[in-house]
Formats: structure tokens, C-alpha cells, sequence
């Protein structure tokens, strides 16, 4: 019987945490300095906090649509020609979800470490400028 409520506190415990951790809603919005309605926004979370992502939104009201999201820490970008440059490893997005946002977003894809550990240690030497979801 005291296992039986022993259990029973620890699923109850485990259930109130992950709704906590699963239920944050709000977030802070920052637009991209382009002519058209981009904004960005970073998430952390999940049950073990390893969850990670930084997304891309053209309208706030509607986080579903046209969404673009990347599963990963940082990343760097550079606006052009009035379109966002995104430089991200390689395996944080999906291409369906690039290829829908070509208007507006080029990817520049980092494709092993030594690519990834170079822009990060010179991003502001090659004018670019970095998304972390620590800075938000």
C-alpha cells in the first residue's frame, strides 16, 4: 500500500510538471529589419529542458502558418537585398519549411563543426549578427 502512494505522488508530481513546462505561451517577438512582416522568437523547454528552437513567424497572431523553425542554440544572419540570410547547421530545419520561405530567407547551411565553431567564434567579423535563445 505505501508503494501504491508512493507512486501515486510521483506521477502526480511528473504530471504537474510538464504541464508547467509544456504550457508557456508567450513570447517576446522581435521584428527583422526588413521590408516585409518578419518577426523571430526562441523557445526552450521540453521535460528535460532540451528542447531547443528559434522560429520565424510572419504573422504573431498565427504561430501555425508559415512557420520556420530551427532546432538549434544560435544562429547568425545578415539582411540583403531586402531578404534575411540565415546561416544554421545543416540538420536544425526541415527544407519544407525553407523552401516555403524563399522569398524572404536564404539558408546557408553549416554543414560540419568546423563550419559551425568558425562562425561562431568570427560572426562579427563577417558582419553577421547572432539569434540565441540565451539572449532572449
Amino acid at each position: 500500500m505505501k508503494k501504491l502512494v508512493y507512486i501515486f505522488i510521483i506521477i502526480n508530481l511528473f504530471w504537474s510538471c510538464s504541464e508547467k513546462i509544456s504550457s508557456k505561451t508567450e513570447f517576446q517577438f522581435v521584428k527583422i529589419p526588413i521590408e516585409s512582416d518578419l518577426y523571430f522568437y526562441t523557445n526552450s523547454g521540453g521535460l528535460l529542458g532540451s528542447v531547443e528552437e528559434i522560429n520565424f513567424v510572419s504573422d504573431t497572431m498565427n504561430l501555425k502558418e508559415n512557420k520556420l523553425t530551427f532546432f538549434c542554440y544560435e544562429i547568425y544572419y545578415k539582411i540583403e537585398n531586402r531578404k534575411i540570410i540565415i546561416f544554421a547547421p545543416n540538420s536544425s530545419v526541415k527544407d519544407e519549411e525553407i523552401n516555403s520561405q524563399k522569398e524572404l530567407i536564404e539558408f546557408k547551411s553549416l554543414v560540419n563543426k568546423t563550419e559551425i565553431d568558425k562562425i561562431s567564434k568570427d560572426y562579427k567579423k563577417m558582419n553577421l549578427e547572432k539569434i540565441s535563445i540565451y539572449d532572449n
